[in-house]
């Protein structure tokens, strides 16, 4: 035999346990796309964390199957809890599915037992609900390029039933998803995993960046950001315009920003992603929440778009600049600091 054709099903062999590894790598980040917003969230409130359940993923994957042809926002009706999303367009991640119900966390009160009038906070509680333990989800792009996420939350059958029950809130509902003692901050410890869960394949800088944004976000209730490499790179370009003369000043002309933006610079060549982030955050004892406004003279800008409610996603850069002192860039979306509009 040639050894050629003995060459071949090692060949083989290895590309088809690559392409199984790739795959497997890419079920992973989709899961971890759908867990990591939603455990953050029921971690910041002392909840234990989702666990995926394959069970659940096939039956809203079925389910998701029968919207593709119309894309519809209604429900299954099956026997689970079930959140579920429509975008327009075909780029809608589950990451953004899941920020997007967590988000209606600032229309739920929990001393009522009640969402805000005219507003819709179930898809949060669902998520945080004390007893629910297990996750299964799906996605899938409709013909005509519309996107649909659906999970399904499950609990064993008689509280089930319960939790859908009670599940309908309002001001005289005696039950809650979470009890008083729950409301707690998660440690450091596990905000830093959340985070390295939403920076999948950070190191380093990036992740000092991502860390101590979501530090500050847990203590004002916030959810946490998603490293965002799109925003990194437009970062990294313009720090990379500021190596020369590492001028403090803004990528955006004044009063046309895309995208929110906080910059940073420092004498000296050993400023670090935690040190800008710090300077930011200082801001926030020149911010005084019932006036939405900063102190005479002072700024509380950065510190305001680091906590902005409806901002999601985050990128940032740091170079030396040849003058040996450092740039630092750190951009946003969505944007924040809309005037009139508090941040939290």
């Amino acid at each position: 035999m040639s050894p050629c054709y003995g060459a071949i099903p090692i060949f083989l062999l290895l590309i088809s346990t690559t392409n199984a590894l790739t795959k497997q790598s890419n079920y992973l980040n989709f899961v971890n796309q759908f867990l990591a917003p939603q455990n953050a969230a029921r971690s910041a409130i002392g909840m234990k964390p989702l666990v995926w359940d394959a069970r659940l993923a096939r039956y809203a994957q079925w389910y998701a199957n029968q919207r593709r042809y119309d894309c519809a926002l209604q429900h299954s009706n099956g026997p689970y809890g079930e959140n579920i999303f429509w975008g327009s367009g075909d780029d809608w991640t589950p990451a953004q599915a899941a920020a997007a119900w967590v988000s209606e966390r600032r229309w739920y009160n929990y001393w009522s037992n009640s969402c805000a009038e005219g507003q819709d906070c179930g898809h949060y509680t669902q998520i945080v609900w004390s007893t629910t333990s297990r996750i299964g989800c799906a996605r899938v792009s409709c013909f005509g390029g519309r996107a649909k996420m659906k999970p399904h939350l499950v609990i064993p059958l008689l509280i089930l039933f319960i939790t859908l029950a009670t599940n309908i809130l309002s001001a005289s509902s005696e039950s809650s998803p979470v009890s008083e003692t729950d409301w707690k901050m998660p440690d450091n410890e596990t905000i830093y995993r959340i985070s390295k869960q939403l920076c999948s394949g950070c190191a380093g800088e990036s992740l000092q960046f991502l860390f101590a944004h979501n530090l500050v976000r847990a203590a004002m209730w916030e959810l946490p950001f998603t490293w965002d490499f799109q925003l990194e790179r437009y970062a990294r370009w313009w720090a990379g315009q500021r190596k020369a003369d590492c001028e403090l000043m803004h990528s955006f002309p004044e009063g046309d920003f895309k995208l929110g933006e906080n910059i940073y610079w420092g004498s000296g060549s050993t400023w670090t992603p935690t040190d800008a982030v710090n300077a930011w955050t200082d801001e926030g004892k020149y911010y005084t929440y019932s006036t939405n406004t900063c102190a005479a003279g002072k700024q509380c800008g950065h510190y305001t778009q680091i906590v902005w409610k409806n901002t999601r996603r985050l990128g940032c850069a740091r170079v030396v600049c040849d003058s040996g002192d450092v740039f630092m860039t750190c951009n946003y979306d969505p944007p924040g600091n809309y005037i009139g509009e508090r941040p939290y």
